[in-house]
């Protein structure tokens, strides 16, 4: 009963950090619509039919059935057709005077015919009426009031009086009458007219200037990049809020141990930077270049671009030293390194699901402190290295355990048994969660000093997703269907981590909460800045490709190439929803 509560909270939790992510991305683009004054249609939050809306103004907001994604529907946005099939008098007359060829004038004239205005606005209509002092009978008997928009609408008049009326207007005001393009023009001809128009004129200011295509591609480049600028900001301000609060919070503390002490396992025997310098695995690092050091993520962030050598200043044994160290540029990581990780003790954690405490009777508190009569340096890292290369192998091993300070203990762990009852991945990652790592408290900041870490931390967070992508593309491991995650995963994340934290606190299930949500909002901004059709990223290129070309991509070959990468994203999103729902079966055995 209680699991199918946290189930059930955990989609509730999910559905409404989805619906924050999603609101916020589409309201950037429903803001900078409004300022350019493109006509949004709809807004909706979750996608398929609406399961609650209302109207506002010209726009229909809504919540979608499906509580994944979201849209803003603009104006037009779904034309395929490039040639205007309807000009203002002006607007033809000016096209027609920068036209320098007659025939190409010709077959404008040819292939359109005058044509009344379907709606005008109260002001023209009154002001037609006062220039038109003869047969305004005739005007008012063709057009009707129509309140709702302060509009005078034609009305459905025999052809005859149609005929009159344009000669009436076109004699007296001839400004109220528009050219349209003729219905019996075949598919050639309008391409041909197409080109005429696009020679002199740009054909997006011909549109329907409310329309999403009828506006300046410096104002659709501008609403296609507010979404994601909107889920950037958001995490800054949700990383800035939290970094106000002052809380108790796990972290990996800044004491190091050296790759080599786990290359030693391997009999890798080339030195890392760190050794050659004269670090030792359970070095605390103070300083780096004169700035304080509190955690190994102080260390990564003040190294990963450091092309010189750098001043780092370590407590050893209460002792503090000084070293100069000349990082090596990492290509797999895409970093400079020196060659230390996290000294992390390996201190059991007790679970009654861990497979591995069952199966070799470990308790909560057990520290692991050597294996094989080895008892240098055993950190997480190492065990874990151990276990990863001893897993498949016929062979057993002895774990020595210190318990209770005083005890120790000499417990076998036999590789070629547990290994047909455990996958190798499980195995790793059942040790990985059922240790202690350390807790710190941290003071809250005061509000520049909190902007600041925000700013830094969401920066951070997409420098990552670029490196996790150029893995992902370039250097894909084994695992790689590991690394794809959809919104059924997202969502178990979101749900799961708040639910555990909240066994703890309230205030701690908001700060995860919020966390998390701040990652996944950085993620979606950057991916969704990529490249491709039917994404924001896609638009922005073709919208920049316009502003420096100055020509328009036809909107049929625009249709067509974010029809097929729609199509493929949402094939995509089926094998990744099935990837998703696999992965979230295995989690439950």
């Amino acid at each position: 009963m209680l699991a199918l509560l946290n189930n059930f909270f955990s989609i509730i939790i999910a559905i409404f950090g989805f619906s924050i992510l999603v609101f916020f991305h589409e309201f950037g683009h429903f803001i900078m619509a409004v300022i350019f004054k493109i006509k949004v249609e709809k807004f909706s939050i979750g996608m398929g039919p609406a399961i609650y809306g209302f109207k506002k103004g010209e726009t229909f907001f809504q919540i979608g059935a499906v509580p994944f994604g979201g849209f803003c529907k603009f104006k037009g946005d779904e034309t395929i057709e490039d040639l205007p099939t309807k000009f203002s008098l002006n607007v033809f007359s000016n096209i027609i005077n920068k036209i320098s060829s007659e025939s190409s004038k010709g077959l404008l004239f040819d292939n359109y015919e005058k044509s009344l205005p379907e709606q005008i606005e109260k002001d023209i209509y009154d002001e037609m009426i006062n220039n038109i002092k003869d047969k305004n009978n005739l005007i008012k008997n063709a057009y009707e009031l129509d309140a709702s928009i302060d509009k005078y609408i034609l009305q459905d008049i025999n052809q005859e009086r149609i005929i009159k009326l344009t000669k009436l207007i076109e004699n007296k005001n001839n400004k109220l009458l528009n050219y349209v393009l003729k219905e019996d023009v075949n598919e050639k001809l309008k391409n041909k007219l197409l080109k005429i128009i696009s020679k002199v004129d740009s054909i997006y200011k011909l549109r329907d200037p409310e329309s999403f295509y009828g506006s300046p591609p410096h104002k659709r480049l501008l609403v296609a990049i507010f979404g994601p600028f909107m889920n950037y900001i958001i995490a800054i301000l949700f990383l800035s809020f939290l970094a106000m609060g002052s809380h108790t919070e796990t972290y990996h503390p800044n004491k190091i141990l050296l790759v080599d002490d786990i290359k030693s396992i391997d009999n890798i025997k080339k030195e890392s930077p760190a050794k050659k310098a004269g670090l030792l695995s359970k070095d605390i690092i103070l300083k780096i270049d004169d700035t304080d050091i509190y955690t190994f993520y102080d260390i990564s962030k003040m190294i990963y671009n450091k092309n010189k050598p750098i001043k780092i200043t370590i407590n050893r044994d209460g002792q503090i030293i000084t070293k100069i160290i000349k990082p090596e540029w990492n290509p797999e990581q895409i970093k400079y390194i020196i060659g230390i990780s996290c000294y992390i003790d390996p201190i059991i954690k007790y679970s009654n699901k861990s497979f591995l405490q069952q199966e070799l009777g470990l308790k909560d508190g057990d520290i692991i402190i050597g294996v094989d009569n080895n008892y240098d340096n055993w950190s997480r890292d190492k065990l874990l290295n151990f276990f990863e290369k001893s897993f498949s192998m016929q062979k057993t091993s002895i774990i020595h355990i210190k318990r209770n300070k005083s005890k120790y203990i000499d417990i076998p762990i036999i590789f070629n048994e547990i290994n047909h009852k455990i996958s190798k991945k499980d195995f790793l990652n059942d040790f990985a969660q059922n240790i202690y790592y350390p807790k710190r408290f941290v003071k809250g900041k005061n509000p520049f000093s909190a902007f600041k870490e925000g700013f830094i931390e969401s920066n951070d967070i997409i420098k990552g997703s670029v490196i996790s992508l150029y893995y992902l593309i370039f250097k894909p491991k084994k695992n790689v269907i590991d690394k794809f995650g959809g919104p059924i995963m997202i969502g178990y994340y979101i749900g799961n981590v708040t639910v555990e934290a909240f066994k703890e606190s309230l205030y701690q299930a908001i700060r995860e909460f919020f966390r998390i949500i701040s990652i996944i909002s950085l993620i979606l901004a950057f991916f969704n800045l990529l490249p491709i059709p039917a994404l924001d990223g896609g638009h922005v290129i073709m919208n920049i490709y316009e502003i420096i070309t100055r020509k328009s991509i036809s909107l049929k070959i625009l249709y067509k190439i974010n029809m097929l990468f729609f199509i493929l994203l949402m094939l995509l999103a089926v094998v990744v929803a099935f990837l998703d729902i696999s992965k979230l079966a295995n989690i439950g055995k």
